[in-house]
C-alpha cells in the first residue's frame, strides 16, 4: 500500500486509541515492544472508519493551500478519498480487482476512469 494513504490512517488509530502516553516524553518511559502490541490491539478492534481531513499549507509569501477529503478505510486494505478540495466530487478507491489504484474524476469526464 503507497505510503501517502497508510499515514494519515495510522495517526488517526494513534491519537483515537490513546496510544501515547501522555505528558512529556521525556519524563515518561515505554518500551517499543508494548507499544507496538497495543497498536496492534487496537488496529485489530477497528473493521472501518470514516474521517473528515483538512490539509493547509501555508506560504512564506503569504499564499496558502488547502486540501479536504473524507478519508474512508475498511478492512483488509480497502482505501477511498472523496475529495472537496482542490478537486471537488473526484474519487480515488485503493485497490481495483487488480491492486491498483482507480481515479474517477468528476465534471463531464466523470465516465473516466483511471488505473494507476
Amino acid at each position: 500500500m503507497p505510503l501517502p494513504l497508510i499515514l494519515p490512517a495510522l495517526q488517526t488509530c494513534i491519537l483515537l486509541t490513546g496510544l501515547l502516553p501522555t505528558g512529556s516524553f521525556a519524563r515518561v518511559a515505554f518500551d517499543t515492544e508494548s507499544l507496538v502490541n497495543r497498536m496492534q490491539a487496537a488496529y485489530a478492534a477497528v473493521e472501518d472508519y470514516r474521517t473528515e481531513v483538512e490539509i493547509k499549507v501555508y506560504s512564506i509569501d503569504g499564499s496558502k493551500n488547502s486540501k479536504k477529503f473524507l478519508y474512508t478505510f475498511k478492512k483488509p486494505d480497502r482505501i477511498r478519498l472523496d475529495f472537496e478540495q482542490p478537486h471537488p466530487g473526484m474519487i480515488v478507491v485503493y485497490p481495483d480487482k487488480n491492486g491498483k489504484v482507480v481515479i474517477q474524476p468528476s465534471g463531464w469526464i466523470l465516465f473516466f476512469k483511471l488505473h494507476l
